[in-house]
């Protein structure tokens, strides 16, 4: 693809669901810094087709009585830097790979927050 056709690096994007479900997946533009919010609801996110603006993003992930699932590509390396209250977190650590590295930020409160890597996990398709 060439310069003139690469989508523009988009610096901050949120995301919220709020007593709902909302699914972001497939081929779209992750941003350098993402919010998630999540208040009684879902929120999946799949980063392993999306077009990443560049070697490290972060993802702010807050939920109260909600779940948030993130699918990181393979070779992401990830770093979780979040909390939980009275709540799950499941971040895998880094991977080997020459691949992103994402760091994972926010606080859960009655909340799982879910970091994984595998295809038929949580229902991504």
């Amino acid at each position: 693809m060439s310069a003139s056709r690469r989508p523009a690096a988009i610096e901050r994007q949120v995301i919220h669901s709020k007593f709902s479900k909302v699914v972001r997946k497939g081929r779209w533009v992750a941003s350098r810094h993402t919010a998630l919010s999540a208040w009684f609801g879902a929120l999946i996110i799949d980063l392993s087709d999306a077009v990443l603006p560049g070697r490290e993003i972060s993802i702010h992930a807050d939920a109260m009585f909600s779940k948030v699932i993130v699918r990181v590509p393979e070779n992401a390396q990830v770093v979780d830097e979040g909390s939980s209250l009275f709540g799950k977190r499941n971040v895998t650590a880094g991977s080997t790979g020459d691949g992103p590295l994402i760091r994972v930020l926010g606080t859960s409160r009655f909340s799982k927050v879910i970091v994984t890597r595998g295809k038929d996990d949580w229902n991504l398709h």
